[in-house]
């Protein structure tokens, strides 16, 4: 929109409104004032169909180009607006809304200051209103083949799922087969018929075509239009487009041999060679190192130099039980935790216990292991007996670590996706979970996040098969063509906003930086760094942010005698904002002088939007973001606080106590803390002083 742009106030007065003493007929002259508002009108419940549709006849009456909703039942139905709107004939794009309950429930300590909060509300409103775009959108054409990588059962389930859906599928491993007929895979006697069934159908499936002893050796492109360079053992290479990636790469099993101060030996086996030894062929080959039945124990080891996992420790659990139950062996489980929280795990451990297998939970300190050719000794402290063991079994078996295969490190570059701490496919966020990565499209399922059940596994790969189906099902998908937009006039073509977008959502074309619209998460890291201010946010531009801080200026200069700081937050959209809204309707007491500003991501805030906001009279000004760690768009809350640290020492030298500036971090639901640090800040600015540039300004109003 522009500054010729037609506007409609529509508010209800309700029972809140009264209860909370807001002056709506001062609100009506505030909004008539504007030039750019056409119409005040009051409307019974409008957030009722009938009360959309009668805005909808005023609006086509008076041409309006945009509407601006005001009430105190709004947040209830927030998550129901964009539906609402569409069925009553109108455009979210071209719509505000004003919750008064967010600023008005202090209405008893100060109504003046109140009032003029909402007044304050309705001036920043009709700033976004005026300073709105409508995004022009286009059909993009997407591919429908899925690249999957992996060769054990869940890459295989993920095929099949995919086909289903109709989706092409390139399944393309390092391996010469497919599937693994081993328990540390899920391959067990119940389990075996289904996976047979699934091999044979992905082998047979016409849609699905397979690549085997290959590996990706170049992925770039956007979500929908990826482009995939798979090279094989020989060196030949073929080029594909993907629309998207499922990852469900099988995890290593290696023992830390060194760790226990041992080597491989007939009595000393991995768990999944005793699998294998119990489960050969019929089930019916002898135990060569348990020929005869004695008082020394099978003594079973689970975690110590590693993180145990409850998918080892059911395979754990469910060979001692064979091991009592069909072998007639005493068993010994030694462990640093109990792993049971996944489902019938517990059961299986009480089953394990009333056949006779012995738990013993040792922590602290790692059991200490001695090995002659003449036998083998174990010590350890029970705890529950307050006292050292020492056992001498005839078979220690040691449970694997899950570490993530060999062609991890490379296939992470490669795709261009962060990696957790212990090198598997999903960083540690909680903004990936369940099964998304920093990229758009390229999904980790299963085996390829961690340890993880078949059953579990399956269960991620029907949602992210479903996933892909939303985005490429059609072969075509509705993206906006300006949702970022790029002046080519004032771009360098330094390419720094390709390089620093965490989400790989921008690809060069003809040396030009080209943004993605499915891919893009609109964290605005682009824009702020960018050194030529080339780049501009949809709902989040320099010039909408300018209006909306300039409309504070009045605030600075209130009616009331009595003296609030004016603080203003840019609060991250995705968690400050999110504690701020929760501490608003839990009635939490918060500074009268707060106003708080949503950004995209704290990243997004430009030492341009500080400055304003001092100018329009602020006395402090708070930087709010994720909470450590926590950053959605990965690197948008470290950045920010490395510029609120410079911009500190830029107030100083433009005579303005660095104090008036504070970085913090907070997670959605920390309301609590929100107020505390708002409180805080106050306190904090009532000691530093009204700020000079508002005396200014009140100084201007008076004269």
């Amino acid at each position: 929109m522009s500054t010729g742009v037609r506007i409609g106030f529509f508010w209800d007065r309700d029972g809140h409104l009264q209860k909370t003493q807001v002056d709506v007929e001062h609100m009506h002259k505030v909004a008539a004032a504007h030039s750019q508002v056409q119409l005040v009108q009051e409307v019974e419940q409008i957030y009722t169909a009938a009360g959309l549709a009668q805005i909808k006849r005023h609006r086509d009456e008076y041409n309006l180009d945009g509407v601006l909703l005001a009430s105190g039942h709004l947040t209830p139905v927030a998550p129901t607006w964009a539906a609402r709107l569409a069925q009553a004939g109108l455009n979210l794009e071209a719509t505000e809304l004003v919750d008064w309950q967010e600023m008005v429930f202090e209405a008893d300590q100060d109504r003046e200051w109140t009032n003029q909060k909402a007044e304050v509300a309705v001036r920043r409103a009709i700033a976004r209103l005026v300073h709105k775009t409508i995004l022009q959108l286009q059909e993009v054409i997407v591919s429908q083949t899925v690249l999957v990588l992996g060769q054990g059962w869940s890459a295989l389930h993920a095929a099949a799922e995919l086909s289903s859906w109709g989706l092409k599928v390139l399944l393309v491993t390092s391996h010469s087969e497919l599937g693994d007929k081993r328990d540390a895979r899920g391959y067990t006697r119940e389990t075996a018929k289904a996976l047979d069934q699934l091999l044979s159908a992905v082998l047979q499936h016409p849609g699905i075509e397979i690549r085997f002893a290959s590996q990706i050796v170049e992925f770039d492109g956007v979500a929908g239009q990826y482009r995939a360079l798979v090279a094989d053992a020989t060196g030949g290479q073929q080029e594909y487009q993907v629309g998207g990636v499922i990852l469900a790469l099988e995890p290593e099993l290696t023992v830390d041999w060194a760790a226990w101060g041992l080597r491989p030996a007939e009595r000393v086996r991995s768990l999944a060679d005793l699998e294998a030894q119990l489960h050969f062929e019929n089930n019916s080959a002898p135990l060569p190192t348990l020929t005869a039945v004695d008082a020394a124990p099978v003594l079973f080891l689970l975690g110590f130099t590693h993180n145990s996992s409850p998918v080892s420790q059911r395979r754990a659990f469910r060979a001692a039980l064979e091991l009592v139950e069909n072998h007639g062996r005493r068993v010994l489980v030694v462990l640093d935790h109990f792993k049971v929280a996944e489902e019938g795990l517990e059961a299986l451990s009480q089953q394990a216990r009333q056949a006779g297998v012995v738990f013993v939970k040792v922590t602290g300190s790692q059991p200490v292991i001695a090995m002659t050719d003449e036998a083998l000794t174990v010590r350890f402290f029970d705890e529950v007996m307050n006292q050292e063991l020492v056992v001498q079994p005839q078979l220690i078996v040691l449970e694997e670590a899950l570490r993530p295969p060999p062609e991890a490190p490379e296939l992470e570059k490669t795709l261009g996706i962060l990696a957790d701490s212990q090198g598997f496919f999903q960083g540690d966020h909680v903004y990936n979970l369940p099964i998304y990565t920093n990229r758009t499209g390229v999904l980790a399922v299963g085996p390829a996040r961690g340890p993880s059940s078949l059953t579990e596994s399956f269960q991620e790969v029907r949602e992210a098969a479903l996933y892909l189906y939303r985005l490429l099902g059609a072969g075509h998908i509705p993206a906006a063509l300006d949702r970022i937009r790029l002046d080519r006039k004032k771009c360098a073509i330094c390419l720094t906003c390709y390089r620093l977008c965490p989400h790989r959502a921008i690809s060069v074309v003809h040396r030009r930086p080209v943004f993605s619209d499915l891919a893009c998460k609109v964290c605005g890291l682009c824009a702020v760094e960018c050194p030529m201010a080339a780049i501009q946010l949809y709902r989040y531009h320099d010039q909408q942010f300018q209006a909306e801080l300039r409309s504070l200026a009045s605030f600075a200069t209130p009616v009331s005698a009595a003296y609030h700081p004016l603080i203003v937050a840019l609060g991250c959209r995705n968690s400050a904002r999110e504690a701020a809204r929760l501490a608003a309707y839990r009635k939490l007491p918060v500074p009268l002088g707060l106003e708080l500003i949503e950004v995209p991501c704290a990243g997004k805030v430009d030492l341009d939007y500080v400055m304003t906001a001092f100018k329009a009279g602020a006395d402090g000004v708070m930087v709010l973001a994720c909470h450590p760690g926590s950053c959605k768009s990965f690197q948008g809350s470290p950045r920010a606080w490395e510029r609120v640290a410079w911009w500190q020492e830029c107030l100083g030298e433009a005579g303005l106590e660095p104090e008036r500036l504070i970085y913090r971090g907070l997670a959605p639901g920390m309301s609590q803390e929100f107020t505390r640090l708002a409180q805080e800040f106050e306190a904090k600015l009532l000691e530093i002083k009204e700020s000079p540039v508002r005396q200014a300004l009140r100084f201007q109003k008076t004269a």
